[in-house]
């Protein structure tokens, strides 16, 4: 006899763990943005690199443009701003149907959010690939595990959209 099924809302204690370990990682370099953010003024001049692989945002990205090579620069900024990228899009593509769930549970299924999401998800197999190249941010990575767009397509996109 097989374990029934249970419902998309309720998530095993190793599922919860899991879930908390992928989203650790963004949280961790988001806070090492505000970090970064504090400490421009006295990275900028002496360690622009360190300063960018701390908040790679478009301001300290232009301040630190012209104080390190090109290389590096290139190679710092685009690896700080994928980093969060791959785990936000594991943390949709495993545990976004249960997130659904919870919310239609919490907030009820005519919810203006579920209806946001709703949508979102009906026109992200068309045009997610455009969205994510124009705008690959948290909420889109988020979304295109949710969708389950496949690895490398987003990995490509992603990366040329970086």
């Amino acid at each position: 006899m097989t374990e029934p099924e249970r419902p998309n809302s309720q998530l095993s204690l190793r599922d919860r763990q899991r879930a908390k370990r992928l989203a650790a990682i963004p949280v961790v370099l988001a806070l090492a943005a505000y970090l970064g953010q504090i400490l421009t003024s006295s990275l900028l001049s002496s360690q622009p690199l360190v300063l960018i692989s701390l908040n790679a945002t478009d301001p300290m990205l232009l301040l630190a443009a012209n104080q390190s090579s090109a290389t590096a620069f290139l190679i710092v900024g685009s690896i700080r701003l994928f980093a969060p990228d791959l785990f936000l899009h594991q943390l949709g593509w495993e545990f976004g149907p249960a997130t659904k769930s919870y919310l239609s549970n919490e907030l009820g299924p005519q919810s203006g959010i579920l209806r946001s999401i709703a949508a979102l998800e009906r026109w992200f197999p068309r045009v997610g690939w455009i969205m994510l190249f124009l705008i690959p941010g948290y909420p889109m990575c988020l979304l295109a595990g949710i969708t389950r767009m496949k690895r490398l397509p987003f990995v490509l996109v992603n990366l040329a959209g970086t």
